[in-house]
């Protein structure tokens, strides 16, 4: 959770660049446009976190649940329970076994607000978010695909390599973000419906 801070405070300082979703190849338009006719979905994930301070990564279960037009929930069952909800312009975060509960303004926080449409963007098939903050290039076509996204602004590139994120059809099954040290997520979801 800190590092998503992290680049949601970098992101604060950069701004993103505009760019024209009509520029979208084909196949990456029509990748995103079955994304965008999903109206919600629900998923298992595991999460590893490989640092290179950790000779083992960190791994986490649990739920993801996403439904049209901006709600976004991530629970964590193991190791220790998490939940984080966007739900609109709001973010709330509740860890621990003691439930503390915070919750953020994406509006007062521009910052975690982009970091924020970025993972909907992709779960949502919403290109022209993504291109505010990415290039993308694609592989595959709309039935099996891979998509990386690189950083646009410089800063943020100091913190993010690169992001893959691979799927077939309608599901995106993996999210591999490499940072510039080295250190990557790897988000694997199985989607149940």
């Amino acid at each position: 959770m800190n590092r998503l801070f992290a680049l949601a405070a970098l992101m604060l300082v950069a701004a993103p660049v505009a760019a024209d979703a009509a520029t979208a190849s084909p196949v990456l338009a029509g990748i995103m446009s079955d994304l965008a006719a999903m109206s919600g979905r629900r998923a298992d994930f595991t999460e590893e976190k490989r640092l290179a301070s950790l000779t083992t990564p960190l791994v986490s279960q649990g739920e993801l649940l996403y439904r049209r037009p901006a709600y976004l929930e991530k629970t964590t069952t193991t190791p220790k329970p998490e939940r984080l909800v966007v739900n609109g312009d709001v973010l709330t975060i509740q860890a621990g076994s003691d439930g503390v509960t915070r919750q953020i303004d994406l509006g007062s926080h521009p910052v975690v607000a982009a970091m924020v449409d970025t993972i909907r963007g992709t779960i949502a098939g919403d290109l022209a978010t993504l291109q505010r903050y990415y290039t993308i290039t694609e592989q595959g076509d709309r039935a099996a695909w891979h998509l990386t996204l690189i950083p646009v602004d410089p800063r943020m590139a100091k913190q993010i390599k690169v992001i893959d994120v691979t799927g077939r059809g309608i599901d995106v099954q993996r999210i591999l973000t490499t940072e510039a040290n080295g250190d990557q997520d790897l988000l694997t979801i199985k989607t149940i419906e």
